[in-house]
């Protein structure tokens, strides 16, 4: 079964990001506005797909992709990272923490 992970905290890019997930044939996709919040769930459910923004308001998404990539049962999980961000130094962190893919926004 595949399951996803939207971490954003604009609720209308986690409505769409929802759609085109089920779309893609994600069974179970959870969603969280804040880094801590992801960083639970993705520990407790284990998803096949994180779809991580960058800038949040409670925990950067550098330093949520960094602690994902520190804890063994979340180091594996792949990370797509979706954002408006075009600062070459951010996506450069971006890169170094582990992120699989990044789209622009």
């Amino acid at each position: 079964m595949h399951t996803a992970l939207i971490i954003d905290d604009d609720v209308w890019r986690q409505r769409i990001m929802l759609n085109n997930l089920k779309q893609y044939g994600f069974e179970e996709i959870y969603t969280a506005s804040d880094g801590l919040h992801a960083i639970a769930l993705a520990v407790e459910h284990i998803p096949s797909l994180i779809d991580l923004d960058i800038l949040m308001r409670e925990l950067y998404g550098v330093s949520v992709l960094k602690i994902l990539k520190a804890i063994k049962a979340t180091q594996d999980i792949h990370v797509l990272v979706g954002s408006g961000v075009t600062d070459v130094d951010i996506i450069a962190r971006v890169v170094r923490a582990g992120s699989n893919h990044i789209i622009s926004k």
